[in-house]
């Protein structure tokens, strides 16, 4: 999975300790899975939940409307989206506590459509690598290159049974997802935008 791989990348080539704590829905599958990744440059002594997170990726992107996403994000936090949308039709949509959130804890505001990039090259419907090397370019532990030649050797290694044209699909994508990510405009009135709670 794409925490799985970052948790071992970070643990593999930098000095940071990091752990990652899952949470699993109770379905199987197409259930909501939360990951809880932490970094640190001490020692991290036991596993819990990531209250304040000051990273939150959405790979699902009704997860924006059904889930109350941002309630604890750190201000000044990092808030990334995989959405069909562009940004007119992305603002457009946001919910009014969405866009109050946004405005009021002053986030950054990424997005990708990581499904149509990966489709256009051949991956149907598979956006974890798409998702793995913009999560590093946000974060900024690893310079973004060394993580490109990281995954790139990943992939010869992952992917080897599979043939070379697997390789390079994977490759493309790690090359070109970079390209394809846009930052959201935050207009600073909407923390005067008003909204009900969700009983």
């Amino acid at each position: 999975s794409t925490s799985k791989d970052i948790i071992k990348i970070i643990g593999d080539y930098t000095d940071n300790f990091v752990q990652g704590y899952f949470q699993y829905d109770s379905k199987k599958s197409g259930g909501v899975t939360r990951s809880h990744i932490r970094i640190s440059d001490k020692p991290i002594l036991r596993p819990y939940y990531v209250d304040n997170p000051s990273l939150v990726v959405v790979s699902k992107e009704e997860y924006i409307y059904k889930y109350d996403i941002l309630d604890n994000i750190k201000d000044g936090g990092t808030l990334f989206l995989n959405t069909k949308l562009d940004e007119p039709d992305l603002i457009t949509s946001l919910p009014n506590k969405v866009k109050h959130l946004l405005a009021k804890k002053k986030i950054r505001f990424y997005a990708i459509d990581a499904y149509k990039l990966v489709n256009e090259l051949g991956l149907k419907n598979k956006i974890s690598t798409c998702m793995e090397i913009c999560i590093f370019d946000l974060i900024k532990i690893i310079d973004t290159n060394k993580v490109l030649d990281i995954m790139k050797e990943s992939n010869k290694k992952r992917f080897s049974h599979k043939g070379d044209s697997v390789i390079e699909v994977n490759n493309k994508i790690i090359e070109s997802a970079l390209d394809k990510i846009y930052e959201v405009d935050i207009d600073s009135d909407w923390v005067n935008l008003t909204y009900k709670e969700k009983k």
